[in-house]
């Protein structure tokens, strides 16, 4: 069975396999159907994912001492982070310039969370909308306009002091960059193009996703640069 699924794929393709398998000895006069049966058990075995109860992880691993590890590693990340935050902010004013480039990567992580919880609300909007991915569609506009007005300060307040670029740069990153997806949208459009041709619902939703983005940056940020 282990080795009809790591030569098949999945449980699906083995179960083909076994009665293709089961045709052809039957056909040649041999009794299969015990045997493929016994073998299709195997495979349930050996292809579906073991259960989890409600208090242990794979494994029997307790369920608090995975919550707990992955509570003290992100305590740390913070921690660690929100140091360098505050330490690249120290020395002179030509020292701090140096630093802005590596300064705004650790304000990214620190509010990286924030873009991830508010992907995940706005997740719960998809299937609300029939077959358009609504939560995907609305998280990406977001990101999009973050990053026009956000990246227009930068440009035309040329006065910022060097913690407010940090701090504009690291919500772009971290927050936007949490919040956008693009491996979701092409998955999405990989299924939704599934359908064609009896529908074009592929072509609607990237049309959908990539013109009024281009269009609101021509807008927010564009228009913001050809007039200073």
């Amino acid at each position: 069975a282990l080795l009809l699924h790591k030569q098949f794929g999945s449980k699906a393709h083995v179960e083909l396999e076994i009665e293709a398998s089961s045709s052809v000895g039957a056909e040649n006069g041999h009794t299969a159907g015990a045997t493929s049966d016994t073998v299709r058990e195997a495979v349930k075995a050996a292809c579906e994912p073991p259960m989890t109860s409600s208090c242990c992880w794979r494994g029997g691993v307790p369920r608090w001492l995975v919550d707990l590890l992955v509570l003290l590693i992100g305590l740390m990340l913070t921690g660690v982070s929100l140091a360098y935050a505050i330490t690249e902010g120290t020395g002179s004013e030509e020292e701090q310039e140096a630093k802005v480039g590596r300064r705004y990567i650790w304000f990214s992580i620190l509010l990286c969370p924030v873009g991830c919880l508010l992907r995940w609300q706005l997740s719960q909007l998809n299937g609300k909308a029939g077959w358009f991915p609504l939560g995907t569609w609305t998280a990406n506009m977001i990101a999009c306009v973050i990053n026009f007005v956000l990246q227009l300060l930068l440009v035309r307040l040329t006065d910022l002091s060097v913690l407010q670029q940090s701090i504009l740069s690291g919500i772009i990153t971290g927050i936007s960059g949490a919040l956008s997806t693009v491996s979701t949208w092409v998955v999405e459009l990989q299924k939704l193009s599934m359908g064609l041709p009896a529908n074009t619902h592929a072509y609607w939703y990237g049309l959908a996703s990539v013109v009024p983005s281009v269009a609101l940056g021509l807008l927010i940020y564009g228009t913001g640069v050809w007039t200073m």
